[in-house]
C-alpha cells in the first residue's frame, strides 16, 4: 500500500512540475522575454500564472480521472494559457493570446513526437511501450526528463534574445505573424497524434510523422520561394528609388551649374536696370532669380543627411505640382536606420501622398501635412493628404489607388518590411477625404540622447520652394 502510494505520488508530483515547467515555457515565450539583461526581471507574475495551469491539471487528474491524452484536457490547457498569458500582456491582448494558445500546442506537439521516438526506441529492444502510456513510474521519470528538457531550451533561447535587441524584434513580429494562423493547424495536429499514439502501431507513427515533417517541409519552401520573391521586388523597388534619386540630384546641379554660369549676365542686366532708373523692375529681377536659386536649395531640417536630401527632393516635386506642404520635423540625427531603408520608408510614403494630391482637380485643394518627432527611443511620423476615395486595406498596408495594381503598389510593401525589420506599426484611415497614416518604430539607440532642439515648423506655400 505504501508503494502504491509512493507511485502515484512521484508520478502526479512529476506531472505537476512538467505542466509547471510547460506553462512557463509558454507564458515566457509568449511575452517575449524583457529587451536586455540589464533591466529588472519580474518573474513573479509568470510563475504565479503558471501554478494555475499545473495545479488546475493535477486536481483534475487526481479527482477526474482524465484519460492521459484527453483532447478536452489539451484544449482546455491552451487556452487557459492564453488567457492567462493576455492578462500579462494587456497592450496586445489578442496576440498574447493567439501566442500562447500556438506554443502550448507546438509544444505537445513536440513532446508527442519525443514520446513517439522513445517508444519505437523502447520497442525495438522488444520491452513493450505501455509503460509511458500508463500512470507509472516510468512515464513520471520521463516527464521529469522533458521537463528538465524545456528549462536548458528556456534559458538558452532567454541567453540568445536578452543578447540583441534587433534579434528579440525579429522573434517578436515573426510570433505575431505566424501565431494566429498556426492555431487551428497546431490542435488539429496534436489531437491527430495524440489518437495515433495511443493505438501503439509503430508503422503508423512512423508514417504519420514523416508526413508530417514532408508537410511542414513543403510549406516551408513554399514560403521560402515567397520570400525570395519578395525580397527581390524590395530590391528592385530600392534601386529604382535610388536611380530617381540620383537623377534628381544631377538634375539639380545642372540647373544650378547653368544658373551661376548666368550670374554675370544676370548683374550685368541689373546694373542697367539701375542705372536707368527702374528700381521696381531691379527688384522684380532680383526676386526672380532668388525664387530659382531657392529652389535648388538644400536646406537642414533634421540634421539627418539622407531624410534631408529626401524632404528637399519631395518639397521640390511638391512644388512642381502646386502642392502646399507643412512641416514639422525634431533632431532626427542619431536615426539607427540604414540609409536604404530611410529611403524606402520616407520615399513611398511621400511619393504616395503627392500623387493623391496630384488627382485632386484643382490646385486649391491639394495640400500635405508631414510630421516627424522623436518619443525617447521611437520615432513616431504622421503624414497627412486629401484623399478622392477610401482606401482600403491588403495585407496590413494601404492598397494602390492605381488601376494597375498587379505592377504597383510595391512601395508600401518596401515600408512594412522596413517596419518588420525595426519593430514599428502603421496605422492609416481615410477621414472626411483625408488619409491619415501615423508610423511608429524603434528609431533610436538607448545610448544616444536627443540633441538640445526646439522642434521646428514651417509652412510652405506655392512660391516658397
Amino acid at each position: 500500500m505504501m508503494d502504491f502510494f509512493m507511485m502515484d505520488f512521484f508520478y502526479y508530483g512529476s506531472e505537476f512540475i512538467n505542466t509547471f515547467v510547460k506553462a512557463c515555457a509558454t507564458l515566457r515565450l509568449a511575452c517575449a522575454f524583457p529587451p536586455c539583461r540589464k533591466e529588472k526581471e519580474r518573474p513573479a507574475p509568470v510563475v504565479s500564472a503558471a501554478f494555475i495551469p499545473a495545479l488546475l491539471g493535477s486536481l483534475c487528474s487526481v479527482y477526474f480521472k482524465l484519460d492521459l491524452f484527453s483532447h478536452a484536457a489539451f484544449i482546455a490547457n491552451a487556452f487557459l494559457a492564453g488567457i492567462l498569458s493576455a492578462f500579462l500582456r494587456p497592450d496586445s491582448r489578442k496576440t498574447a493570446f493567439c501566442s500562447a494558445f500556438s506554443l502550448w500546442a507546438a509544444l505537445s506537439l513536440f513532446d508527442l513526437f519525443l514520446m513517439s521516438l522513445c517508444s519505437i526506441f523502447i520497442e525495438s529492444f522488444g520491452v513493450s511501450a505501455d509503460i509511458l502510456t500508463a500512470k507509472n513510474a516510468c512515464r513520471g521519470s520521463y516527464l521529469l526528463i522533458f521537463a528538465a528538457f524545456l528549462l536548458w531550451g528556456l534559458k538558452m533561447t532567454r541567453k540568445n534574445l536578452s543578447c540583441s535587441t534587433s534579434l528579440q524584434n525579429v522573434y517578436k513580429k515573426r510570433l505575431e505573424n505566424l501565431s494566429l494562423p498556426a492555431m487551428l493547424p497546431l490542435a488539429l495536429c496534436v489531437i491527430y497524434f495524440q489518437r495515433v499514439y495511443k493505438s501503439l502501431i509503430a508503422e503508423r507513427l512512423v508514417i504519420s510523422w514523416m508526413a508530417f515533417f514532408f508537410a511542414a517541409a513543403v510549406i516551408f519552401a513554399l514560403r521560402t520561394l515567397q520570400k525570395e520573391r519578395a525580397r527581390d521586388q524590395l530590391l528592385h523597388v530600392r534601386f529604382q528609388m535610388l536611380e530617381d534619386n540620383y537623377q534628381s540630384l544631377l538634375k539639380a546641379q545642372k540647373e544650378k551649374a547653368a544658373l551661376m554660369h548666368d550670374m554675370k549676365n544676370h548683374m550685368s542686366a541689373l546694373h542697367d536696370l539701375i542705372i536707368d532708373g527702374q528700381n521696381h523692375a531691379a527688384l522684380d529681377y532680383v526676386q526672380q532669380i532668388y525664387g530659382e536659386l531657392a529652389r535648388g536649395q538644400s536646406r537642414v531640417w533634421t540634421n539627418h543627411p539622407i531624410l534631408d536630401l529626401i524632404l528637399n527632393r519631395k518639397l521640390q516635386d511638391a512644388h512642381k505640382g502646386s502642392i502646399r506642404v507643412e512641416l514639422e520635423c525634431d533632431d532626427m540625427s542619431g536615426l539607427i536606420l540604414q540609409p536604404a531603408d530611410v529611403c524606402a520608408l520616407f520615399s513611398n510614403i511621400l511619393d504616395n501622398a503627392i500623387e493623391s494630391n496630384l488627382r485632386q482637380d484643382a490646385p486649391s485643394s491639394r495640400w500635405l501635412y508631414f510630421s516627424c518627432k522623436r518619443q525617447k527611443r521611437m520615432a513616431v511620423i504622421v503624414l497627412n493628404n486629401p484623399a478622392k476615395i477610401e482606401i482600403n486595406q491588403k495585407n496590413g498596408i494601404p492598397e494602390t489607388e492605381k488601376t494597375d495594381k498587379q505592377n504597383h503598389g510595391y512601395g508600401m510593401y518596401s515600408v512594412k518590411k522596413v517596419l518588420d525589420h525595426y519593430g514599428g506599426r502603421m496605422n492609416f484611415r481615410t477621414e472626411d477625404g483625408c488619409f491619415k497614416l501615423t508610423i511608429g518604430l524603434v528609431g533610436f539607440s538607448e545610448n544616444v540622447k536627443p540633441a538640445a532642439v526646439k522642434n521646428r515648423q514651417h509652412i510652405f506655400l506655392e512660391n516658397d520652394i
